[in-house]
């Protein structure tokens, strides 16, 4: 059985938006089985994207099954793939040289801010279950998607990023 999304007022911020999704954030809504949460975000008019490491990390896996869900939902639900231009990779760059010394994230993730902070105008918004890679001042927390169990409670952030806190 579902349980309610709404927390902090996610729909007001997502509502029309773009939303770059962190494949942790996928993987928690697959593998809690609660793919309504998609339906939910479709329905308030954003758009899903995922740049190509995304890609790779949600292919990582050693079962046919989950490869084929994970696939599947990205053509069922359109994901649109942004492209990782020398932009993005700069911008990763300066996020990571503005990182507090015990913040070590993946390059994927270095990627995900550095494409967030290029289309990042107010419109753009990026999903995970990790916030521990994207610290805050440098990402704003604006709004949490609750995933929920019967045994299983899971948050998910909604992230922009503050380019003034980069070097």
């Amino acid at each position: 059985m579902p349980y309610p999304t709404e927390s902090q007022g996610w729909r007001s911020v997502l509502g029309d938006k773009w939303l770059i999704l962190d494949s942790d954030a996928v993987i928690s809504i697959l593998s809690n089985n609660q793919l309504y949460v998609f339906d939910e975000i479709k329905e308030a008019g954003v758009n899903l994207l995922y740049i190509h490491p995304v890609l790779l990390e949600l292919m990582n896996t050693n079962s046919a099954t989950d490869k084929l869900r994970r696939t599947k939902l990205l053509v069922d639900y359109d994901f649109t793939e942004l492209p990782l231009t020398a932009t993005e990779i700069r911008l990763a760059a300066r996020i990571q040289k503005s990182l507090p010394l015990k913040c070590q994230p993946s390059p994927t993730d270095l990627y995900l801010g550095g494409t967030l902070a290029r289309h990042n105008n107010g419109n753009t918004f990026l999903l995970t279950a990790n916030i521990r890679d994207f610290p805050m001042p440098i990402y704003s927390r604006e709004g949490h998607v609750i995933i929920q169990t019967d045994f299983n409670l899971k948050t998910l952030t909604i992230l922009s990023i503050d380019h003034s806190m980069l070097i």
